[in-house]
């Protein structure tokens, strides 16, 4: 009896490699993206972004909904950051509109992640639309160069039994390798006070492995970095002596309070980021961009890395037809200048471009590519 105790106290523990981690792109957060988060498990924490997870054998399932988008682009950037399998989540009646165009190519914006395309919320009065709305999509797709890159239109018509279909699409994405061996790299997304216990972050293991006892360096885009303690590590509401590369967690850490933490920290390796206050970013100006990228008129746009969202002014745009101005379906080289600081592996980055409103109608994401510090 003890063993079997010890062995459901344990459970989740261990080092899954079996990691399916999958963010839902939809504007009906309210029943679809629910449904089909309720499918693949529990409910956890919620904020801008909802968390469903799971614990099946060998298997971890975990959902990230942005329930702040449409209104919030940070929520659907950052959540998109956490997975590897992006879906998106569409009616038969869906409004083809610049909303689902800015949905596509966040689609379209991030590297090594599988791209699916869903038809749900499916009844008797819109089910004549489906074959329209796939060849519809289709065209989209086309028009822009995803085709092959997200694969056949999945048509879900049972939201209880075709479930299975689409987690059978995930898991053909198959065993997500994680890197275990190299440094660590926390994405934070949510923190608190817990009474007794002290300062309790959430967040998901993106890089490295560490045990209970370990010291992190907190990266911060204003202040010193400062070393803290990993104090206990918790994985499905069990009490774990390690993290692994892909875990969503929950720390419980000493040396900083839960109102100083945000999503704008990370917790790494000590001295394996460097601090960056100038990026320059590899990236090609959406086509469908409103207006060109002109150092001279000195506009605020927002870049995204990782889970830091920080204000940027363009300084430099180099190899268009005209120096200094990026117009819509240019690629450039462009130096941004940052107001605040990013902590930034030293060779490999990714970043998305931005500009950060509220949604008026217009498209927010501008473009996305390779980042590295621009040196002085």
């Amino acid at each position: 009896m003890k063993s079997v105790n010890k062995k459901i106290r344990t459970r989740g523990c261990e080092n899954k490699t079996n990691h399916h981690s999958l963010t839902i792109i939809s504007r009906h957060h309210g029943e679809l993206a629910r449904k089909i988060g309720e499918f693949f498990g529990k409910k956890g924490q919620e904020t801008d972004i909802v968390f469903y997870s799971r614990l099946d054998d060998d298997d971890v399932y975990l959902i990230a909904i942005p329930v702040g988008y449409p209104d919030k682009l940070k929520s659907l950037l950052q959540a998109l950051t956490i997975s590897r399998t992006h879906v998106l989540i569409i009616k038969p009646d869906e409004n083809m509109d610049a909303l689902l165009g800015e949905m596509m190519i966040s689609l379209a914006s991030f590297i090594g992640t599988k791209r699916i395309i869903a038809i749900a919320g499916i009844t008797p009065m819109n089910e004549y639309m489906v074959d329209d709305i796939v060849k519809r999509m289709n065209e989209m797709l086309s028009s822009i160069s995803m085709q092959e890159k997200t694969g056949d239109i999945m048509v879900i018509r049972d939201m209880k039994k075709d479930m299975e279909k689409l987690k059978s699409e995930i898991m053909k994405n198959g065993i997500q390798d994680h890197d275990n061996q190299g440094p660590v790299k926390v994405l934070i997304d949510a923190s608190f006070p817990v009474k007794g216990i002290g300062t309790v972050a959430l967040g998901i293991v993106k890089r490295g492995s560490f045990q209970a006892g370990t010291m992190l360096e907190l990266t911060d885009p204003v202040n010193k970095t400062r070393n803290v303690i990993i104090k206990s590590i918790q994985k499905h509401d069990v009490d774990c002596k390690a993290a692994f590369a892909g875990d969503r967690v929950g720390l419980a850490i000493k040396g900083i309070k839960a109102d100083e933490l945000s999503r704008d920290n990370m917790l790494v390796t000590k001295d394996t980021l460097v601090k960056a206050l100038k990026v320059q970013i590899s990236f090609t100006l959406n086509r469908f961009a409103k207006k060109t990228m002109n150092i001279a008129d000195k506009q605020e746009y927002h870049v995204a890395i990782d889970h830091q969202v920080h204000p940027v002014t363009p300084i430099s745009i180099k190899s268009t037809s005209e120096e200094g101005i990026m117009k819509p379906g240019e690629k450039a080289n462009v130096t941004f200048s940052a107001k605040k600081a990013f902590w930034m592996d030293r060779d490999e980055n990714w970043a998305v471009v931005t500009v950060l409103e509220k949604y008026q109608g217009r498209l927010r994401i501008l473009g996305s590519g390779p980042a590295t510090k621009a040196w002085e």
